[in-house]
């Protein structure tokens, strides 16, 4: 039995069998960008399948740009989509970021369709972000060097500013929502960066974070190569004749390419700007390849003129000038030696095992095996006869170097192993062992944390989860209060929240004792709701107008909804946000209803802690309605005068707190009473009002319900019905329309030719 191939086997197998830990690249949300839009900004990242396609076939640009401007600011917020794309180099993963924009209207050039991007270059081992570049007026590829932005080291997610129209990108580095060359990006020599970015757009430009907007895969909208390809090009130096718009020149009008069209797409490097340190660092690359280079050529020409002195021999060529004047003796022994070597290396790189990251476990228990292999094999040999083991050698495996003076025994019996007595040869020197290093496991653990900070609750407690590697501790220090977690994998822990504002620090430790970067998360408690109201309500019979404003820095949504008759609510998106300042966002709603109909409204407003407002009102629409007037009296007499109302509801209306009166409160009459459903009241002057109803009009004739809003009017100077000669009286038609009653006299309190 050849004991020295067991043990040798024994320990490759250890090694081999060690499982190298997979690197996944964390997902895209963990270093998607925050975008700051220009305050005139008309079109925001979208999908171009929602505008450009229609039942899976293109449409031209001119109605996909018409569909998009149908849209309100708060539709088009609430659509607001980024794709992302992930590469990977050598030693980082490349986050892509890619932004549609219906059209491109930027001051000297429109065309349709507009890609912008923003990469993330993380790195494999730290998984924080390398540095960050950010296209502006991405097309060429002198653009692309001349103009783009990068940061170095930056944040896990970066403030973007974007500029109006041309949806350039730029970095704002230092957060102060202004564009600062010096301070904002690393290569600001050379960045053309954005030119109509204000005080004004930091102001009243729309922000939005990274978690707000969808983040959607790049191959989600990878229907075709080219996703545009039915619109015309436009062009650059934009004028106008007769409203219509011309261009000096195509450039710069053609519809934008799709990503996967693109260079960078394919090879994210080529984003990078030029820079000095780009340039210098790739003059110290090519310096430092030099003597690399210089020995490649020098090993090519030595090994040429060998081969050339070993077909000499075999006088297959002239012999040429010998290296180093050499006799050809000697050149052989050279080259005998070389190729011994050679194969000699070849051997032992084809049995070196593969150096793996260590589990600990793992490798505690098999080497628990190996020893006891290992003994039972010196027993075996102890058992054998003399002559069996005489003029054996000793034979021993090496970690990294000799073991530590400590750990070594006194005078060791040494290991020994028999030899194979017919060849002599068969005996391996120290020089030709076998060495094995274990590395030392020196990566810290992988770490995770699915939240991003700051966490903004309104909640008693949070919980905070994420990834870890495995046989690691996860540390946590919260508000000075310490914890720890043993996980694998996936792993979550709550913490109770006290304080309005708490700060916890996560790290990771392995066995070799090995720490993960910090992770510092803030947590804010907040039960604070917004504040706002409807400043202004406006109502005619059918229509109802709102315009008010929410208070709050922090506000994330506010929806209108509506519901008739006691019915589901339903959301309405007709609710306009603008004027969206930093602490407060305005809003308007217009609203028509339907004749004899009973609304309710509410408007609910959250922040990002889920705390919320509510405003909700009530409103009926035409229940009671001004049916026919008498304003000329009648034959007998011009003080015979009246006034019918009709309830078109289908139920009974109390009329307490009713008000029906002209504008000039002349007659000003107070209702009482109840009128059932299809039934009709008639006003007699004299009897149930004072004052007289002008032949000449009274320019409104107004009725009001309990709460003071408009039920139903008519717009009287001059009458729209009616005839003083023949008597007469104003019938409706429809809600908007009057007519002469058939008859002198009228109808009062029956059926007219219509109602």
């Amino acid at each position: 039995m050849d004991f020295k191939k067991i043990i040798f086997l024994s320990f490759f197998l250890l090694f081999a069998s060690t499982a190298e830990a997979l690197a996944v690249a964390p997902e895209a949300i963990n270093f998607a960008p925050n975008l700051w839009f220009d305050s005139e900004e008309k079109y925001y990242p979208s999908s171009p399948l929602d505008f450009y396609y229609e039942n899976g076939r293109e449409i031209p640009g001119e109605l996909a740009k018409e569909k998009y401007d149908s849209l309100s600011l708060k539709e088009k917020i609430d659509n607001l989509v980024v794709f992302y794309e992930i590469k990977e180099t050598e030693k980082e993963y490349v986050y892509q970021y890619w932004f549609f924009y219906v059209f491109n209207d930027f001051t000297t050039n429109d065309h349709y369709g507009d890609f912008e991007t923003v990469f993330t270059f993380v790195d494999k081992n730290s998984l924080k972000p390398d540095k960050l570049v950010a296209s502006a007026h991405n097309g060429s590829e002198l653009k692309i060097i001349m103009a783009n932005g990068e940061l170095k080291n930056p944040k896990n997610h970066s403030r973007i500013l974007v500029e109006s129209g041309s949806h350039a990108n730029w970095i704002d580095g230092d957060e102060n929502g202004l564009r600062n060359k010096t301070k904002d990006i690393s290569n600001w020599l050379n960045a053309w960066g954005i030119k109509k970015w204000s005080v004004e757009d930091k102001k009243y430009g729309v922000k939005v974070n990274y978690y707000e907007y969808k983040l959607l895969p790049l191959e989600s909208i990878h229907i075709k190569d080219q996703l545009i390809t039915q619109s015309p090009t436009l062009g650059f130096g934009k004028f106008s004749i007769n409203g219509k718009r011309h261009y000096l020149t195509q450039l710069g009008g053609h519809p934008s390419r799709s990503p996967w069209e693109k260079p960078i797409f394919h090879n994210p490097e080529e984003i990078i700007p030029i820079t000095g340190e780009l340039v210098w660092g790739q003059i110290k690359r090519g310096v430092a390849r030099m003597p690399e280079i210089f020995n490649q050529k020098k090993d090519q020409e030595a090994e040429k003129e060998i081969i050339a002195e070993e077909n000499v021999g075999a006088g297959l060529a002239p012999a040429p000038r010998r290296p180093l004047g050499l006799p050809p003796q000697e050149i052989d022994k050279i080259i005998d030696n070389s190729r011994e070597t050679t194969d000699l290396i070849s051997q032992t790189e084809a049995v070196k095992p593969k150096v793996s990251v260590i589990d600990f476990n793992k490798l505690r228990s098999e080497l628990k095996q190996v020893k006891q292999q290992t003994e039972n094999i010196r027993l075996q040999i102890m058992q054998m006869p003399a002559s069996e083991t005489s003029g054996a050698v000793p034979f021993a495996f090496t970690f990294s170097g000799p073991p530590p003076p400590a750990a070594i025994e006194p005078n060791p019996a040494p290991m020994v192993i028999p030899e194979t007595p017919e060849t002599p040869e068969a005996v391996e020197s120290p020089e030709s062992e076998v060495v094995t290093e274990l590395e030392i496991d020196k990566d810290p653990p992988f770490l995770i944390i699915n939240q991003i900070s700051p966490i903004i609750t309104n909640a008693t407690s949070t919980i905070i989860s994420g990834t870890i590697s495995e046989n690691s501790v996860i540390y946590f220090n919260f508000s000075n209060s310490s914890s720890s977690l043993e996980a694998l994998g996936n792993w979550q822990k709550e913490f109770a929240l006290h304080n309005a504002s708490s700060s916890l620090i996560i790290f990771a430790e392995d066995l070799a004792g090995n720490k993960s970067p910090e992770i510092n998360i803030s947590v804010q408690l907040d039960q604070e709701p917004p504040w706002g109201t409807v400043l202004d309500i406006q109502d005619e019979p059918l229509n109802l107008f709102l315009s008010g404003g929410f208070m709050g820095s922090d506000i994330s949504s506010i929806i209108m909804e509506v519901r008739k008759d006691q019915g589901a609510w339903q959301k309405d998106d007709n609710l306009v946000l603008y004027d969206m300042f930093p602490d407060r966002i305005l809003v308007e709603y217009d609203f028509w209803g339907e004749i004899a109909s009973h609304y309710d409204f509410k408007i609910t407003a959250a922040d990002y802690a889920g705390n919320e407002i509510v405003w909700e009102r009530s409103f009926d629409f035409a229940l009671v309605r001004i049916n026919e007037v008498a304003w000329m009296g009648n034959a007998s007499s011009t003080s015979a005068e009246w006034i019918e109302l009709y309830n078109n509801s289908s139920g009974p209306v109390s009329l307490a707190g009713w008000n029906l009166r002209v504008s000039d409160d002349t007659p000003d009459i107070d209702l009482t009473g109840e009128i059932e459903s299809g039934e009709y009241l008639v006003l007699r002057r004299g009897q149930d009002y004072t004052g007289a109803l002008e032949n000449q009009g009274e320019s409104w004739l107004t009725l009001y319900d309990p709460d003071g809003w408009y039920m139903d009017d008519v717009f009287t100077n001059p009458w729209p019905a009616g005839n003083n000669n023949t008597k007469q009286t104003m019938e409706r038609v429809d809600y908007y329309t009057w007519q002469n009653s058939v008859s002198a006299g009228g109808t009062p309190g029956a059926f007219n030719s219509q109602y």
